[in-house]
């Protein structure tokens, strides 16, 4: 966040407006170029202003002009994109990682960046664009048995949670039609 950004930010706080319902919706000039220069934390954050935009609910949505003037797929794109996993949940497994595909995440042995999965045996990781850390999936079958937030850089299990949403790793999804 700019400093102009970050003082009208803690503004709204002092004015007890919840922090979920302020959001940072920055400019990305990178979505064209390459993955090596590509911000994709800034991505995410955009991803999360627009996608709750979308969803109608009351926001506040902090922007310079340019990052509200970009243009982007229509909302409908990112919400139909968006979906929640719960424990117990039953999935299709290759489903999922054919929607994760198709929402622009990308597949690796490791997660260790927004916007990516992995699928070892029965362990899905996945790095929610437009969050702050990892999830891992343990199954049971076709079953979600645990999700548990995780550390990137051990790999070890932090705490664990009853769901989690995900959210499109692409602000533009480009169709083959």
């Amino acid at each position: 966040r700019n400093d102009e950004a970050q003082k009208l930010w803690d503004d709204l706080m002092k004015f007890g407006i919840p922090d979920e319902e302020v959001l940072v919706l920055p400019a990305s000039e990178s979505r064209w170029l390459s993955n090596d220069s590509v911000d994709f934390r800034v991505w995410g954050e955009r991803i999360r202003a627009l996608s709750h935009l979308s969803s109608g609910s009351p926001c506040i949505v902090i922007g310079t002009a340019d990052a509200v003037l970009q243009r982007t797929s229509p909302p409908t794109d990112l919400t139909y994109m968006s979906f929640r996993l719960e424990v117990h949940q039953q999935i299709d497994i290759n489903q999922l990682l054919n929607s994760l595909t198709e929402m622009g995440y990308d597949s690796e042995t490791t997660v260790a960046r927004p916007g990516q999965f992995s699928k070892r045996g029965g362990i899905i990781d996945i790095f929610p664009s437009s969050g702050d850390d990892p999830f891992r999936i343990e199954l049971d079958g076709d079953e979600i048995d645990s999700i548990r937030k995780f550390d990137i850089a051990t790999q070890r299990s932090v705490s664990f949670v009853k769901e989690f949403s995900i959210l499109p790793a692409r602000e533009i999804r480009l169709r083959p039609d």
